[in-house]
């Protein structure tokens, strides 16, 4: 099998697990590994299928072969560590029934920007996010908290100064859609994109204008920041 029919079972392996398909990325995956058995990318991408069906064993097992391939591997190392720590994923409760769209994470200037959260919940919870996940913000007492959609589970807080600013414009009526940049519980972030003004303060941005646009992450199409690996709760990022 030539390169590209590769490229097109990750694709459909990794569009799979987007739309939680487990049973067929686990399929997908497997074909990847009998044709290249010592490609890291779908062997991660398979113990984190396992991890979704409840098949521990086997997953433990699929990380252990990464290892075996590289020792270093942070994605395997994590997922094994969360494994003996027993952080276990969470119910689906917090987590989209379908999430095909690409979200590229690109700062458009006074209109969106990537900002870490601060005071964060347990590990084990922001491991069990998805990048790209909809999350949302409440505002109080100056302090804007970030939950996840459906559950309402308490995720963390936007900067001091950051919050102080948007409370303000929520207040005159500017609304905000968030996602969910960066799943590593050492330094969580989220992609803020402003979606509606108020119209006495149209001219008004919500964040700092810069002089150019700056591409943070790369679409989910592109392979170097491909989401090969994206449901690794750990899986280090820019």
């Amino acid at each position: 099998m030539n390169q590209p029919d590769i490229t097109t079972l990750e694709n459909q392996a990794i569009q799979a697990a987007l739309n939680n398909n487990w049973g067929q990325a686990i399929s997908l995956n497997q074909k990847i590994i009998e044709l290249l058995p010592k490609n890291p990318s779908a062997l991660n991408r398979l113990g984190i299928a396992y991890l979704k069906t409840a098949q521990t064993t086997l997953a433990q097992k699929t990380f252990k072969q990464v290892l075996k391939i590289n020792q270093t591997n942070p994605i395997a190392t994590k997922n094994l560590y969360n494994l003996k720590h027993q952080f276990q994923p969470l119910a689906d409760k917090t987590i989209p029934k379908s999430r095909s769209q690409t979200i590229s994470f690109i700062e458009e200037p006074g209109i969106s920007k990537i900002v870490p959260l601060i005071k964060t919940t347990s590990p084990q919870i922001i491991a069990n996010l998805e990048i790209g996940q909809n999350v949302t913000l409440k505002s109080s007492a100056r302090k804007i908290k970030i939950f996840t959609e459906n559950t309402h589970e308490y995720l963390g807080q936007l900067p001091d100064n950051l919050s102080l600013s948007l409370s303000k414009f929520i207040k005159l009526g500017y609304k905000y859609q968030v996602y969910i940049k960066s799943i590593n519980p050492q330094s969580p972030q989220v992609f803020l994109q402003e979606i509606k003004r108020s119209k006495r303060l149209k001219d008004v941005p919500s964040f700092p204008v810069s002089n150019h646009k700056k591409e943070i992450n790369i679409s989910f199409q592109e392979p170097v920041v491909h989401p090969l690996e994206i449901f690794d709760p750990l899986a280090s990022e820019d």
